[in-house]
């Protein structure tokens, strides 16, 4: 009587429709955690590409390490390094302008100031300077408000 149920079409299409939605939950988790367990293999990975770029276009800026807690207050994209050999912070970001992203670096200095915005590869450096001045200040103002209400120490 049971197995008579099991062979109508409606219990078949149900049986079909849960086994393709654990299919799905189940990528969907299994991406989740190789996302949230790869976020520091990726920091370290961007680490190395900025001062590979820095060293190219001769910047004395040398990232040493990820900070180890990120701000909680809603940011640009991007992660928060210590330099080498100072009390800065540099934190690399994107901007978006006309659906093209750029990478930028901020050097933010104790003071909770943005001492300078810079592009950290070479695609980015033929696009910033067609970047608005009104862009560059809107990023300047978020960062400088991230760094003021978050402790660095």
């Amino acid at each position: 009587m049971i197995g008579a149920f099991l062979k109508k079409p409606v219990v078949r299409e149900l049986k079909d429709k849960a086994l393709f939605l654990g299919w799905i939950a189940g990528f969907v988790i299994i991406s989740a955690l190789l996302w949230n367990l790869s976020g520091d293999f990726l920091s370290i990975k961007l680490m190395r590409a900025v001062n590979r770029s820095n060293n190219i276009i001769e910047r004395n800026l040398r990232l040493d390490a990820p900070v180890s807690h990120q701000p909680d207050k809603p940011s640009p994209t991007g992660i928060w390094y210590t330099l080498e050999n100072s009390k800065d912070l540099f934190f690399v970001f994107t901007i978006m302008q006309d659906g093209i992203m750029i990478l930028c670096g901020a050097q933010v200095a104790p003071n909770s100031k943005v001492v300078e915005i810079f592009p950290v590869s070479g695609h980015a450096v033929k696009i910033f300077d067609h970047l608005s001045a009104g862009i560059v200040r809107i990023y300047t103002r978020r960062i400088e408000d991230i760094a003021a209400e978050w402790s660095f120490e």
